[in-house]
């Protein structure tokens, strides 16, 4: 989903209010677009109700979302080791990435408090349940993976700032494809380690829509009869 009414000029409180008229909005996997939808467009990974952003107003999940800003892992750490990832995803600088913070008593400057702050969105085959973010979470925010991650990441009604200036990375193409040409899939909840055996029959990971795997549409919230983002 994405909100018309928030621009780049705006600062993130005054953002942070619209709490109305989002959009559910199909972009196709292409480049350019997506690029063109981050720098210009503030984004949710949800479908809400009658376009209102608030937790009970969630229908589904159409991209899980992964919020660094910790300084660790570095981004390009973060790209060299999911590299080997057989899943579509993107990764993007946020506003803060590399910016020094400013002391709120001094207002100067405080050295060596620029970071790597970066987000990464992950198209679903499948849209999941809200419910499911607990799985969600638990999987990214292991030991052994991201422990650092910004948990909020995994509430659905969450909204992600626009950055015009966003570096921007795909991983799209088969690394293990001598060719370099065989285009990665979506990444599938029902074949994927994120659940546990138990919860993939369950309601807590139900099919909302069906997917039309031609269409290869990344969707951020539009019309109920196309399809979002998504595969592993």
């Amino acid at each position: 989903s994405y909100n018309p009414s928030i621009t780049p000029e705006m600062t993130k409180e005054e953002a942070g209010k619209k709490s109305t008229g989002w959009v559910l909005n199909t972009i196709p996997w292409d480049h350019q677009a997506i690029t063109s939808m981050i720098r210009t467009q503030s984004y949710m990974a949800s479908e809400v109700k009658d376009g209102h952003r608030g937790k009970d107003d969630v229908k589904a999940i159409h991209n899980i979302i992964l919020d660094f800003d910790s300084g660790r892992p570095t981004l390009q750490d973060f790209l060299l080791f999911t590299n080997r990832y057989q899943f579509k995803y993107i990764v993007h600088t946020t506003v803060s990435h590399q910016k020094l913070k400013i002391d709120p008593e001094t207002k100067q400057f405080m050295p060596d408090t620029a970071k790597d702050k970066f987000r990464v969105i992950i198209p679903l085959k499948e849209p999941i349940s809200e419910e499911s973010l607990e799985y969600v979470k638990k999987f990214w925010t292991d030991e052994r993976r991201y422990p650092t991650l910004d948990s909020s990441s995994f509430q659905g009604s969450r909204f992600y700032m626009v950055n015009p200036n966003a570096d921007v990375y795909f991983h799209d193409i088969d690394p293990e494809d001598p060719t370099h040409t065989k285009e990665l899939p979506y990444l599938d909840p029902a074949n994927s380690d994120i659940f546990p055996e138990g919860a993939k029959h369950s309601l807590k990971i139900r099919k909302v829509k069906s997917f039309d795997e031609n269409k290869k549409e990344l969707r951020t919230k539009g019309r109920s009869e196309e399809r979002r983002v998504g595969k592993e």
